[in-house]
């Protein structure tokens, strides 16, 4: 079995509202592959990182989070 842990991208606009998700992850012994806080910065996260999951905020601002979830 693999010591890895799994890579988990948090995709919200609201930045403490991130912190609390990514601190709650992190406890629980998943590794954070970056924060986005808008749907071009999560794209470019999953191409550098390739998360294994994605906590996702479906509005971000005046954006939808839909590329994200289909990519």
């Amino acid at each position: 079995m693999s010591n890895a842990k799994a890579k988990i991208l948090i995709v919200e606009d609201e930045a403490f509202v991130a912190m609390d998700i990514a601190d709650a992850l992190e406890d629980h012994g998943f590794e954070l592959a970056g924060i986005a806080m808008n749907v071009k910065q999560a794209l470019d996260l999953i191409d550098e990182c390739r998360p294994s999951a994605a906590v996702l905020d479906v509005n971000l601002g005046k954006e939808f989070v839909w590329p994200v979830a289909r990519q």
